[in-house]
């Protein structure tokens, strides 16, 4: 699939919160991304430490990868997080929701943000939206409250489906 979209410029208000936004990720995003990866990494598959290096070696490789998105989560001029989806054959792949600042963590800015993200996606193609998650990842029961159910148990990780698609 392409979608023929510019991702690089994407740019989709919250309307659930005035002054919330999503913005298409940009080489000046690279050092937060890098440091909330490295951050967190013991809830991320990929566990080494991120190079500016590899960060920037990821960078280039996504930007050829047209129907991977990643945004950054802005509430007021504030960059604050990230989330990202990718098309995979035939369906969507949520990967690295984080947020990076926690003062902007428990007032609903990531949820209403990820809802948006996965209109999005859905207005590109609708198809199933999965992700996977370790199961010592606290974002497990959040990404349930957001409408995924667990539809496979691996040793490791957890599979997990987008219940809701008809409340997008």
């Amino acid at each position: 699939m392409n979608t023929n979209i510019n991702k690089s410029e994407i740019r989709l208000e919250v309307a659930t919160v005035p002054g919330l936004e999503l913005r298409s990720a940009s080489q000046t995003d690279l050092e937060n991304l890098r440091t909330w990866k490295n951050k967190e990494k013991q809830y991320f598959f990929y566990q080494e430490e991120i190079s500016k290096e590899l960060q920037l070696n990821w960078f280039e490789s996504f930007k050829l990868r047209p129907d991977d998105f990643m945004f950054m989560t802005v509430f007021e001029g504030h960059v604050f997080g990230c989330m990202g989806i990718r098309w995979q054959k035939d369906f969507w792949d949520v990967y690295n929701v984080i947020v990076g600042l926690p003062e902007f963590s428990g007032r609903g800015f990531m949820r209403h943000s990820f809802a948006t993200m996965l209109a999005h996606a859905l207005s590109i193609k609708k198809a199933p939206i999965t992700l996977e998650v370790l199961k010592n990842n606290p974002a497990v029961s959040w990404y349930q409250k957001q409408g995924f159910v667990i539809i496979e148990t691996h040793e490791n990780y957890f599979k997990m489906l987008f219940k809701s698609n008809e409340l997008i």
